[in-house]
């Protein structure tokens, strides 16, 4: 075999092992896509790793709203300061009143699911995507908010 079609091959080959991780990160992933309300895309996802939801933040096309927990805010504000100025607001469902030491400016702690939602219904930009994340500890908080979306 020559040169040329050794280096054909083996390019071959990294790229179907790349598609095959790709495909079994994807598996992993827990992001569950809710369609739309509001004529909002809407997607939630149960405890994610900062990493991995940075790199699905950082690949969304849209304007994005992200609703989220104390705990998992306050570890992306840590690990990925300048992606959280991307977004068009972070919405913080915390009842506990204490304040949260950010930078950002576009965070809001909110205390209730009915104040999300306002929150939420008052953006107006056509193509706008709202993603719903939160610790394993607080995720209990949010299933009200997921029961909501999913009627």
């Amino acid at each position: 075999m020559s040169a040329k079609t050794e280096n054909k091959v083996s390019s071959a080959l990294q790229l179907l092992e790349a598609r095959k991780e790709a495909l079994t990160n994807l598996q992993r992933t827990n992001m569950k896509a809710h369609g739309k309300l509001w004529g909002k895309d809407f997607f939630t996802w149960e405890h994610p790793d900062t990493h991995s939801l940075a790199n699905t933040i950082s690949t969304f096309p849209y304007p994005m709203a992200w609703v989220t927990d104390r705990r998992s805010f306050e570890l992306m504000q840590l690990d990925h300061p300048a992606l959280l100025q991307e977004l068009h607001c972070i919405l913080v469902l915390d009842n506990t009143q204490e304040e949260l030491k950010t930078d950002q400016l576009l965070v809001e702690i909110l205390d209730s699911s009915a104040d999300v939602f306002d929150k939420i219904k008052d953006i107006h930009i056509e193509k706008f995507i709202v993603l719903i994340s939160a610790s394993a500890e607080s995720w209990p908080q949010f299933e009200t908010l997921i029961e909501a979306i999913n009627n």
